[in-house]
């Protein structure tokens, strides 16, 4: 799941307004995507996210857009989870302190339970505090103590394949 920048009202919005005016990001510059419809969204070379090849989704997948931080903000993944069965959400990415944050708290606030992994998980770091990964740190310890628990990935698979 990415940020995309669809056309409707996006530049009207609270959302572009905070990240023009905090980070200088234009979302219908950076947030492109070279393989959408250009009616409904910004088209053409991405410039902020590039999915790896790794992690891209494959044929058969679902795959979300989301428009501003949180995953569930005005988007269809409540609905998916919930014609799924789904209850329990695994979550990781980057960045920790923004956008899985938001997520986390959408995802608990329309009931479900939450699990970080927090070997798979960064925030954004300043400089001087890279090396030790202490706002990443900071942030799981947050997340901890209100919107859920979290694992390591090895720990994870361990408890899976019980």
């Amino acid at each position: 799941m990415t940020t995309s920048s669809p056309r409707i009202e996006i530049k009207r919005s609270a959302f572009c307004f905070r990240l023009e005016e905090s980070l200088g990001f234009d979302p219908t510059q950076d947030f492109k995507e070279n393989d959408v419809n250009p009616l409904e969204f910004d088209c053409g070379e991405p410039v902020q996210l590039v999915i790896p090849p790794q992690i891209a989704p494959q044929p058969g997948d679902f795959y979300i857009r989301k428009h501003t931080y949180s995953a569930f903000f005005e988007t269809r993944l409540d609905s998916l989870l919930r014609n799924l069965g789904v209850r329990t959400l695994l979550c990781a990415g980057f960045v920790a302190d923004c956008c899985v944050f938001f997520t986390l708290g959408d995802a608990v606030f329309h009931g479900y339970h939450t699990v970080l992994l927090r070997d798979s998980t960064l925030a954004a770091e300043l400089p001087d505090e890279v090396e030790n990964f202490t706002q990443t740190q900071r942030i799981i310890m947050w997340i901890e103590s209100i919107l859920g628990p979290t694992t390591t990935t090895p720990e994870l698979l361990a408890a899976l394949a019980k």
